[in-house]
């Protein structure tokens, strides 16, 4: 499980917080760390924001429906977002 955190001042309440060992957080901005994302397996992705929908939001989205559209036929992928409602 890969856990994308925007906040890197705060490592340490992440890491700490971490309910299992085998989470690995990775630490920048979604639209940075998606596309350099191994997406060879089956996924389960939640797209999970603190901020309304904006187009950010929509362009990780995008870069999800790319890199799985590569394997589709080969690996079910759920997807799923949730954003902070206004």
């Amino acid at each position: 499980m890969i856990s994308i955190e925007k906040d890197k001042d705060a490592k340490e309440r992440f890491e700490y917080n971490k309910p299992f060992g085998c989470i690995k957080i990775e630490y920048g901005d979604s639209y940075d760390v998606l596309p350099k994302l191994p997406w060879s397996k089956k996924s389960i992705v939640w797209l999970d924001y603190d901020s309304p929908l904006e187009k950010t939001i929509l362009d990780d989205i995008d870069i999800v429906r790319k890199r799985k559209s590569l394997i589709i036929n080969r690996f079910l992928t759920f997807v799923m977002l949730t954003v902070l409602a206004c």
